[in-house]
């Protein structure tokens, strides 16, 4: 009896060899999906310095367009000095533009200071039933003593956007997301941002934590190639890119999977080739692509720029293989 190879290249184009990552092999199966999120983000007039392309309004409508939160409920509050809703608990799905345009339009950073008790108050009152949160902030608490709103909520992962892990901001912010189960994300750059959003994502989502590439860009004939081995669990991927500056336009192509599998039925082998569905999300600052239709194997994709403002540019791109289609 002779052994088969018989393989399935799910592509749209070949590309260049490169090193592989390989992902956590299964999804957590004690894992629960957050299906209500509340949104608690800072606008206090320091973001005019520390996020003057709003790219924290970017990170939000990425979460906001991942096709796996269509479903899901969003509400959202802004903070400063005041504290005022964005928008009340909604569901994400027919209302993500919407949603994208308060964004776009009520993120002014035009509040002084930063008060924490009034923003958990606001979020309080505005998504009392949110099974998670997510808090980004980039300044510490500046009004009278911090009252620990944040004591007895849901799980909260909090964003330092230029905050470290010690100092007096930074113990407050680890502290609140350590007591209520969540998770803290130090040193946190306008660079980094939307990542880090994506990796909250993933966690609420209960997919394999994402497989990150970082790629510097110093020409616009340059390219990068990466390849991640994708489980047998995954029923589909996410693939971001990200970078901090919207002059900068960078977008992923040439989407290939490489599956093998063994046959032993003495016939010759053959090459046979699928078509992978794939959804494309455009913002200013990222491009989503949702992929499906695939066996598990090798995922092989390139970066590329179409314009590239200044040389340097560093473009992060995410791989997450998700449990559902």
């Amino acid at each position: 009896m002779r052994k088969h190879l018989k393989y399935a290249i799910l592509s749209v184009a070949a590309v260049a060899a490169a090193a592989i990552a390989a992902p956590t092999t299964s999804f957590a199966a004690s894992c629960v999906p957050a299906t209500n999120i509340g949104a608690i983000i800072d606008d206090s007039y320091s973001m005019v310095f520390n996020d003057p392309s709003k790219v924290r309004a970017e990170a939000m409508k990425l979460f906001i367009n991942k096709q796996g939160n269509t479903g899901k409920t969003l509400g959202a509050v802004k903070f400063g000095t005041t504290a005022s809703d964005l928008w009340a608990p909604t569901v994400i799905g027919p209302a993500k533009s919407s949603l994208a345009s308060t964004l776009n339009t009520q993120l002014l950073s035009d509040s002084a200071s930063t008060n924490y008790n009034l923003a958990f108050a606001q979020t309080k009152t505005n998504n009392p039933n949110a099974d998670a949160r997510i808090f980004l902030t980039d300044g510490g608490h500046n009004i009278g003593t911090y009252a620990n709103g944040h004591a007895g909520g849901p799980r909260t992962y909090v964003i330092g956007l230029g905050i470290g892990p010690t100092g007096t901001d930074g113990l407050r912010l680890q502290q609140i997301a350590t007591e209520t189960g969540g998770q803290y994300f130090p040193d946190v750059t306008t660079s980094t941002v939307q990542a880090v959003v994506n990796q909250i994502d993933a966690i609420l989502s209960c997919s394999n934590a994402p497989a990150q590439f970082n790629d510097t860009f110093t020409a616009l004939n340059q390219s990068a190639t990466h390849k991640v081995q994708v489980a047998s669990s995954a029923k589909s991927l996410d693939i971001v890119v990200s970078w901090a500056d919207p002059t900068n336009i960078f977008a992923a192509s040439s989407f290939q999977i490489l599956s093998k599998k063994t046959l032993y039925t003495g016939t010759a082998s053959k090459r046979k080739r699928k078509k992978l569905r794939i959804t494309k999300t455009v913002g200013s600052t990222y491009v989503t692509y949702h992929v499906s239709r695939f066996k598990k194997g090798t995922l092989r994709f390139k970066l590329g720029a179409s314009a590239l403002s200044v040389p340097g540019v560093v473009l992060t791109s995410q791989v997450t293989q998700n449990s559902t289609p």
